[in-house]
């Protein structure tokens, strides 16, 4: 089982790295914001998903297209960054979050039960 400080401080470190390599590498469109905004590891610390939101969300599949190709690249600078034996492997996803956010605003403006009318 993985020391939950490690953990902590692994996940606070690869927030801030993730958040930094995307700003400077990633090709994003004009008018487009990307956030990190939580990582998780999996398989005691081998791996990381690093959740990111955008805005305007019209946007997703271009944007998390250029994220997973940049996804080795990110681990080489992560191994050049931090001062690790082991760099978990990251994998960019989309946090989904606001998007269900919108839709429930919606979905309360236009006066439809969340149930569905039931």
């Amino acid at each position: 089982m993985p020391n939950v400080h490690r953990t902590q401080k692994l996940t606070s470190i690869l927030h801030e790295e993730a958040a930094q390599f995307i700003e400077r590498h990633a090709a994003l469109p004009t008018g487009v914001l990307l956030t990190v905004t939580k990582v998780e590891m999996r398989d005691l610390d081998a791996e990381a998903d690093i959740y990111v939101s955008l805005f305007p969300t019209g946007r997703i599949g271009l944007v998390l297209k250029e994220l997973r190709v940049l996804e080795g690249q990110f681990r080489e600078y992560l191994k050049h960054t931090l001062r690790m034996r082991k760099i978990p492997r990251a994998s960019f996803v989309f946090d989904d979050t606001e998007l269900k956010r919108e839709h429930l605003e919606k979905l309360l403006k236009t006066g439809e039960n969340i149930d569905g009318g039931k």
